[in-house]
């Protein structure tokens, strides 16, 4: 994966690391399978599945190799498939109209039918986050960012504090901490946020969300005007520029993954794999959905619903399902979903 540790004492912090990492797409042989029926804002899925990405839409990496995507704006399960000799895609994040996939070679590809959405950069990627900015770690351990969407414009820090902000025609990914080396990333819209090397975390952009806490971190994600990390002894922090008293995580909790998505959080708990969410609900006119009970492993929060996954590559998604972003196809209006 590009990570060396060289000191001993960091030892338990490389367990947590990997087993973070564990919910990245990297467990193969998968099928997404979810809960119950329409009504409760779930649905089942027999499909196989080796990642599940939710934004606006949702989008997975199926076991085959192939990206399939469904919900906004797009027909139902629609596919985009790889080219021969490209190997399997693994893993899958999108925003809007672009979608970006990682193959099991560490080739990360557009895979989008829209021919507006910028090509990623070329080498072997290990890691990558999806939003109107987004981002990509190398094998290497750099980093580089760049605009999704055409239009739009990437933001990096200068040596000076300032912003330096470039649109998407004509500027390819751009490297905004040449000197620094990094672990994982979590792109948003408005800022982004990626751990160190040394496990500790970087955030920029042209809003200010606040200023990270000092610590060592495994995992990352941002929501809107927001962070959220999880540190080495699996505690979660949240910190806004803005008093935001809804993105304080529950106490006493040890978490191995966190995600969000505006307003929302979700994190796996550590040991039991329960996913626990907060921030703003779930909710469709009266109906408020809650996440699925089981032991999962990874969870991927979207526009107004989510997904998590099982060790075993079992499933759930569950969420306002207003283009088919949980089920996969248009609600009917005899279900309340």
């Amino acid at each position: 994966m590009g990570v060396s540790y060289a000191r001993p004492r960091e030892a338990l912090i490389r367990r947590r690391f990997q087993s973070a990492l564990l919910g990245t797409g990297a467990v193969l042989g998968t099928s997404l399978v979810a809960c119950v029926t329409e009504s409760d804002g779930r649905h089942e899925w027999t499909k196989a599945f080796a990642d599940v990405s939710a934004n606006e839409r949702t989008c997975v990496a199926r076991v085959d190799g192939k990206v399939q995507c469904w919900g906004v704006g797009i027909g139902n399960l629609v596919p985009f498939t790889t080219q021969k000799g490209d190997g399997d895609f693994v893993r899958v994040g999108h925003a809007s109209e672009c979608v970006y996939a990682l193959t099991d070679a560490h080739e990360l590809k557009s895979v989008a039918s829209n021919t507006r959405c910028q090509a990623p950069p070329v080498g072997k990627q290990r890691d990558f986050s999806v939003g109107d900015t987004t981002c990509s770690i190398a094998d290497d351990d750099t980093m580089r960012c760049w605009s999704s969407r055409s239009g739009s414009k990437v933001c990096v820090p200068g040596r000076d504090g300032t912003q330096r902000c470039f649109h998407v025609e004509g500027i390819g990914p751009v490297e905004p901490f040449p000197d620094e080396h990094f672990r994982r990333v979590a792109a948003g819209g408005h800022h982004s946020c990626a751990i160190r090397s040394d496990f500790k975390l970087r955030c920029w952009g042209p809003v200010n969300a606040g200023v990270p806490p000092e610590g060592q971190w495994v995992d990352v994600a941002v929501g809107n005007g927001f962070g959220c990390a999880i540190d080495t002894a699996g505690a979660a922090a949240c910190w806004s520029a803005a008093p935001m008293p809804e993105i304080v995580p529950p106490p006493g909790v040890r978490f191995s993954r966190i995600a969000a998505r505006n307003e929302r959080v979700c994190a796996v708990e550590e040991g039991g794999g329960a996913v626990r969410c907060w921030g703003k609900p779930f909710r469709w006119n009266a109906w408020t959905f809650e996440p699925p009970s089981g032991a999962f492993v990874d969870v991927s929060v979207g526009t107004n619903h989510a997904c998590a996954r099982k060790a075993n590559g079992d499933a759930a998604c569950w969420g306002v399902n207003q283009q088919g972003q949980v089920t996969g196809k248009a609600p009917s209006r005899f279900f309340r979903n």
